[in-house]
């Protein structure tokens, strides 16, 4: 049986809690999270039939985890639709809910009551999430659902990923091997439950350590992203008064997280931490230092930071740094990497983090045999499909070919990038990620808000938020001239243009990534509001 399936009935289970911290304080027992789950899915069945398929805007609810449960258990092919990405208008995110209920053959959408009238126009009929309280019956029986979750969109349209249970079974196997359960875990996220790193990683990480051989008590406590977008202190502050052993945060969070801190007066405990895992956009080794010295302070040990790198069509996860060793970095050189060379320099170059070994069970390869080519990767946790494509994603001898470029070395996987990502400028190749680098480093942008792109004419311009809220002209100005001679003196290739766009506007999957073609496509047609540029 699926450990997905067995979690809520082993006896641990009447041991473990749920705290949904934006529903109060009062947790639900995981055994009856169970009872709940059976109820949840009679309805399911009765709105969708047998082996139906059942959209979902996911959200730290207890219902809405009882939901989960329920498809998992009842045949339902569950769909997690993404949330509004950064910079999407609510037309063209019905515009995609549509595409993506249509690509499934989703016949329903279940969401929190809160959000059903923002999805009156949806095109299936919508449900909230407690409308199975009102269902009497319930399914005993297990039949295992499936899952599709879909890409992040941070280069192209969203891909649906089609997985089975056995698969993302293998992958919360594989991280049980990184950071084995044991009693008194205590799994603390903000991460929407929409992302694969805030259900599989820690919602479903955590409630299925209670299957054997595990057998771990665990409390789960999750928040909601607006609740840590709006304070972060209370995401510090949940960590300290549950005594968390786990949490996660994309390199955004972090910077929002060192700010908190910073500025509060606060006491926070984070001395429980055994991981604190960093991923889901590129780990930047300053953002690192700076939330290390702030979190220190407040009891941070030395190993919880834990960098990691993952795609939706492994499940979740494909490497993960050690809880037991530092984080480590390298320096290379970007213009090796442009030429798919790897060349460490002491000083200088574009700072890379390591993303650790691959998990157990994860092979990893580079393709064409370079230093540095584009990741492959074989694992039971794979994909089944792409959802209304017909091409198989993997090789006939089961390996994923990704668009990510990598360097596999002493056991270590470092992501440089993607290969869509490297420009051609005066005859050479230009990672863009050295360039959003190199100009992000200047203090008159807004960090992880910076991205370089295409002009079009053979070269390339770089689009950014400023850093103050209410940015001077002449700053700015002058700002994007400096940025400019940085890139020069670095690249022997400038920018056509430095252009300092409206704060908030930069667009970004809802995981942090910045959507670097459609980026690109407004900047092109006119469609983002420009401060000034230089």
């Amino acid at each position: 049986m699926s450990l997905i399936m067995e979690a809520l009935d082993c006896p641990e289970a009447a041991n473990s809690r749920v705290f949904c911290l934006s529903h109060g304080t009062q947790p639900i027992l995981v055994s009856e999270l169970s009872h709940q789950s059976r109820r949840a899915a009679a309805w399911l069945q009765n709105l969708s039939g047998d082996g139906g398929t059942v959209a979902a805007l996911l959200t730290a609810s207890h219902d809405c985890l009882a939901v989960i449960f329920a498809a998992f258990r009842s045949g339902v092919t569950l769909v997690s639709l993404p949330h509004p990405a950064r910079g999407m208008g609510m037309d063209d995110y019905m515009s995609q809910i549509t595409a993506m209920c249509t690509m499934t053959g989703a016949t329903h959408l279940v969401a929190d009551p809160e959000f059903l009238s923002l999805l009156a126009s949806a095109p299936v009929p919508v449900h909230g999430f407690n409308e199975f309280e009102s269902t009497h019956s319930t399914l005993d029986g297990n039949v295992p659902g499936s899952f599709v979750q879909f890409t992040s969109g941070s280069t192209n349209t969203p891909r649906g990923i089609a997985l089975s249970l056995d698969a993302i079974d293998a992958n919360i196997t594989s991280m049980y091997d990184w950071l084995p359960p044991r009693p008194g875990v205590v799994i603390c996220s903000w991460l929407p439950l929409s992302h694969d790193m805030g259900l599989i990683g820690f919602a479903l990480y955590g409630l299925c350590s209670v299957c054997p051989p595990w057998s771990s008590s665990v409390d789960v406590v999750l928040l909601k992203p607006e609740d840590f977008l709006a304070d972060p202190g209370v995401w510090l502050k949940a960590c300290t008064e549950f005594g968390a052993t786990s949490t996660a945060a994309p390199p955004f969070a972090l910077r929002f997280a060192s700010r908190a801190l910073r500025t509060t007066r606060a006491t926070y405990d984070l001395s429980t931490l055994r991981s604190l895992v960093v991923g889901s956009e590129p780990v930047s080794a300053d953002g690192l230092r700076a939330f290390t010295e702030e979190a220190t302070l407040h009891g941070l040990p030395p190993n919880a930071l834990c960098n990691g790198y993952g795609m939706a069509e492994v499940s979740l996860a494909v490497a993960i740094g050690s809880p037991h060793e530092p984080w480590s970095s390298v320096r290379v050189d970007p213009e090796c990497l442009g030429e798919r060379r790897w060349s460490e320099v002491a000083e200088g170059g574009l700072e890379l983090v390591s993303c650790g070994p691959p998990l157990r069970d994860i092979e990893v390869r580079i393709s064409g045999g370079t230093a540095v080519g584009e990741l492959e990767i074989k694992s039971p946790s794979l994909l089944s499909r792409y959802v209304g494509e017909e091409a198989s994603p993997t090789s006939l001898d089961g390996w994923l070919h990704t668009a990510d470029l990598a360097h596999f070395d002493n056991g270590q996987l470092y992501v440089a990038g993607r290969s869509d990502d490297v420009f051609v400028i005066a005859g050479r190749n230009i990672d863009a990620r050295a360039l959003d680098a190199v100009a992000g480093s200047h203090a008159g942008t807004r960090p992880g808000n910076v991205a370089a792109v295409p002009d079009g004419g053979g070269r390339y311009v770089v689009l950014a938020e400023p850093n103050s809220p209410v940015p001077g002209r002449d700053a700015l100005q002058q700002a994007a001239r400096e940025i400019r001679v940085a890139l020069l003196s670095r690249f022997g290739a400038s920018p056509s243009a430095v252009v300092f766009i409206e704060r908030g506007t930069l667009p970004k999957t809802p995981s942090g990534k910045i959507r670097r073609n459609h980026l690109h496509a407004l900047w092109r047609d006119g469609n983002l509001t420009e401060v000034t540029s230089g």
